[in-house]
């Protein structure tokens, strides 16, 4: 019997809650595959199921002193463009909450992530390395050392709905297989069972206001945003973490798949305030909590920003429209039955289901169409469509944040996909949707 080279799992962002999850997937490998995580958080107790290599402090490390000078292997690992821009990405990323953070720190953090994960798949030689958050900074390093050893990558993070998770191939967001392959995965079959699991899933999650992020009551903030608007048509803006979601360094990658128009939050709120003084409207920006920092604007008549952490469903129906470039919030508009501008692309690219922008001109226009006509039929039933099949062919159930949404795949099947992945030639870079 042939023996299986084991998956890598790599986690440097410090994700606490798969922990359960990773015990599940690990289980339901072939008998002879091994599931190795890297990752650096201190568990009570040896996992179970899996082998959990223990990633270097200096990598996670914000602050070091003193800082040694950078060996001249590290050197030659940072002459790699994609590296050199993830150090600049790390810096934005730690100066959010070290203001001090020196370029020196993120160097050798960037340099010390792709030398470790190297070592590890020197030593393990795994057939697959699975990251969390293809766009975070430290993943890039991890990404850039699998591609040196010629070790394919997949990526995952928390699922498009609260309880479940991502797995993709190719790419995450903006890059992933069901927009790059759009018209193909949205002529997927789907039987009348999957429309009405998609209802019931969507009915779970709206009446328990399930989210990533615990939410907390907003209340009194409502009420006086209500009164700030003053009768105008309230938008709400949501900021994403611009050093982790794909739209740093704002180059033509990020233009192409991720946001066509602004080079930030701060950049894309600035605008819609310049619009909303010229049209009557309101807008509510809440920049991503961990980037509130960067993205912070002066309030004014026509702005209102929300730093502290607020229930974003709260602000969703309290909101005329709703616009995002990237944020995941986007879900939970349609959740709510709200319009949804998109001025940038994730997974809901070409999937009927919001108004996507894609020129800075046709921006005040297409606001003013979803004020309008806000969330349409056909819309709805797009939304309704494009549930089903995220369950039913991508998402599959995680047990974290939120309870698992058991309409979506289950871990057995995330086992035998990323198994099937891990046998693909390396040039083979999309996922093959199984009906």
């Amino acid at each position: 019997m042939k023996h299986h080279d084991p998956i890598f799992f790599v986690d440097y962002c410090g994700i606490r809650e798969k922990d359960g999850f990773l015990t599940e997937l690990a289980g339901a490998f072939s008998h002879d595959r091994n599931l190795v995580v890297l990752d650096s958080i201190r568990r009570q107790s040896d996992p179970k199921n899996f082998i959990q290599v223990a990633a270097p402090q200096p990598i996670f490390r914000s602050k070091r002193r003193p800082l040694l000078p950078l060996s001249a292997g590290f050197r030659r690992i940072l002459s790699n463009p994609i590296l050199r821009n993830a150090v600049e990405q790390l810096v934005g990323l730690r100066r959010e909450r070290h203001s001090s953070y020196r370029q020196s720190a993120a160097r050798k953090s960037i340099a010390e992530a792709f030398a470790f994960t190297k070592q590890q798949i020197d030593r393990y030689r795994p057939d697959l390395v699975v990251v969390w958050n293809q766009f975070h900074p430290l993943s890039k390093a991890a990404v850039a050392a699998a591609h040196n050893q010629k070790v394919k990558v997949a990526f995952a993070e928390f699922g498009l709905l609260p309880g479940t998770f991502n797995f993709d191939l190719y790419g995450q967001m903006g890059e992933s297989d069901i927009v790059r392959q759009s018209s193909i995965f949205n002529a997927l079959p789907l039987e009348t069972e999957d429309i009405h699991a998609a209802k019931k899933a969507l009915e779970t999650v709206y009446k328990t206001r399930a989210n990533r992020r615990s939410q907390t009551s907003s209340d009194s903030l409502v009420g006086s945003i209500r009164q700030h608007a003053d009768g105008r048509p309230i938008l709400f803006f949501a900021g994403h973490n611009d050093h982790a979601a794909g739209t740093q360094p704002y180059d033509e990658q990020a233009r192409r798949f991720h946001s066509p128009i602004f080079s930030s939050s701060k950049h894309a709120a600035a605008h819609l305030e310049q619009l909303a003084a010229k049209n009557g409207w309101f807008v509510v920006y809440k920049p991503h909590p961990f980037a509130a920092r960067s993205q912070s604007l002066e309030g004014s008549d026509h702005l209102e920003i929300l730093l502290e952490d607020v229930d974003i469903h709260a602000c969703i129906e309290l909101a005329d429209c709703v616009i995002t470039t990237v944020s995941q919030t986007s879900y939970v508009s349609l959740l709510r039955g709200r319009p949804l501008v998109m001025v940038g692309y994730n997974q809901l690219r070409s999937s009927g289901c919001c108004y996507q922008v894609n020129t800075e001109e046709d921006i005040s226009n297409t606001i003013e169409e979803a004020l309008g006509n806000g969330f349409t039929n056909l819309q709805n039933e797009a939304w309704l469509e494009h549930v089903a099949r995220i369950l039913k062919y991508y998402l599959f159930q995680f047990n974290g944040n939120s309870t698992a949404l058991p309409e979506a795949r289950d871990v057995s099947d995330l086992a035998a996909t990323i198994e099937a992945a891990a046998q693909r030639p390396i040039e083979e870079q999309q996922i093959r949707w199984s009906q």
